[in-house]
């Protein structure tokens, strides 16, 4: 889940991303727009997949009932870009009965500097209660992404929809843009947490569909 901090963006975001845009930024964009909570889905998710040495598997989420705008034909929004975003570990001093299988959601803020804070737990369909989450997993999900690294998000304004659909490729302000600034947004993802015969393993998560 994505939701965007920015007052200034009232025209909303975009229904659909440009054609050219694959994999998760091809999926529904959307603001938070003078403190009214708003979000965007995706199709995939830095480290999303099976990765046997990290015990985790991990999807973007969007939450029910999301409020969605869409962008003026002239504007582009370029999603945050991963720098560094290795998935957290199933810590090993931690070992319930197996099987055993758990989701946890978390959220963070990538800042307009591309900077990451308010790294937390929250509640997602789909997921154990963040008061319930086992403290070794939560634990493990905080520190993983309080040490991810972003470029920021931006918002992108053309001249016209025609030089628009031109230039803009979702991965950057690219083309002649008449303004491009950095914008914070809000991030979220679910890590699913599993062990089966007393190992733990990744079960890949598809991300929320629309």
């Amino acid at each position: 889940m994505i939701r965007l901090h920015d007052p200034q963006a009232a025209r909303g975001m975009a229904r659909k991303a440009h054609a050219g845009v694959r994999g998760w930024q091809g999926c529904l964009l959307a603001l938070l727009l003078a403190g009214c909570a708003s979000t965007v889905d995706t199709g995939g998710a830095p480290g999303d997949g099976d990765d046997i040495s990290t015990g985790v598997g991990q999807r973007m989420i969007m939450p029910a009932g999301a409020t969605r705008y869409e962008l003026a034909p002239n504007q582009g929004f370029s999603l945050p870009q991963f720098l560094a975003t290795d998935a957290p570990g199933f810590p090993a001093h931690y070992r319930p009965a197996s099987p055993f299988g758990i989701s946890i959601c978390a959220s963070l803020v990538v800042s307009e500097d591309g900077a990451v804070r308010d790294v937390r737990l929250v509640d997602a369909p789909g997921c154990v209660a963040a008061s319930e989450a086992p403290e070794p997993l939560a634990e493990a999900v905080r520190s993983a992404m309080a040490s991810w690294q972003f470029r920021p998000a931006m918002m992108c304004e053309y001249a016209d929809a025609a030089t628009r659909n031109r230039s803009w490729t979702g991965d950057g302000c690219s083309g002649p843009v008449l303004a491009a600034r950095p914008v914070p947004v809000t991030l979220s993802w679910a890590f699913t947490f599993e062990l089966r015969d007393g190992q733990a393993r990744v079960t890949r998560n598809p991300a929320a569909a629309n």
